[in-house]
């Protein structure tokens, strides 16, 4: 068994007092997956979800309410939206009110450009 030198001055300096041991590792790594899984899919929903609107600029109010009563949180829709602009697949408005398709987006959709990133 190996201690840190905190754990190691510890022990010399209160020698009646055992060192605490970490029992309890942290297990984010199995929610890792399945937290990958919710962002590719709310990344695909929202793309999905901006190409069927009709209009040329999709507010993300509009986006957001929808989506909502869909089951995705806000927090997910926002940083979706920021995702997807990054990568260049949506195109925000000088004010960050609205959204509209890139062609780099439409072509997402069509198959042509893949990124693991998105759950088509």
């Amino acid at each position: 068994m190996s201690f840190t030198r905190k754990e190691r001055a510890a022990t010399t300096a209160n020698s009646n007092r055992p060192v605490k041991i970490k029992l309890h590792t942290n297990n984010s790594t199995k929610s890792r997956p399945q937290n990958q899984e919710r962002i590719s899919n709310s990344n695909g929903r929202v793309l999905r979800h901006i190409n069927t609107q009709w209009q040329l600029y999709t507010s993300i109010k509009d986006i957001t309410s929808d989506l909502r009563k869909d089951g995705i949180s806000a927090k997910d829709i926002c940083r979706s939206i920021a995702y997807l602009s990054t990568k260049g697949y949506i195109s925000l408005t000088k004010n960050g009110e609205a959204v509209k398709m890139t062609s780099q987006g439409i072509r997402l959709l069509a198959g042509s450009v893949i990124d693991k990133n998105i759950a088509i």
